[in-house]
């Protein structure tokens, strides 16, 4: 009886310590997404201002910075 209980034990901790790596691994992503979706927000607002400069070469940088973030990251 006590090497059942033993083993119930034991599976029980693992289950808890993957549960607790699962919320960490969910933690990080969406630390990440939200920096992501920062950096995606801070470009737009670049773009904006430097359309409204019409300053062209500054607008093809940041519009390739900008593709080339959802090109790697998502939408």
């Amino acid at each position: 009886m006590n090497h059942e209980k033993a083993n119930t034990d034991m599976v029980n901790a693992d289950v808890t310590a993957a549960q607790g790596l699962t919320e960490e691994v969910l933690v990080d992503m969406m630390i990440y997404e939200a920096q992501l979706t920062h950096a995606k927000r801070k470009l737009k607002d670049k773009i904006d201002m430097v359309l409204d400069k019409r300053d062209k070469e500054l607008f093809l940088q940041l519009s390739s910075e900008l593709i080339e973030l959802e090109k790697n990251f998502g939408n």
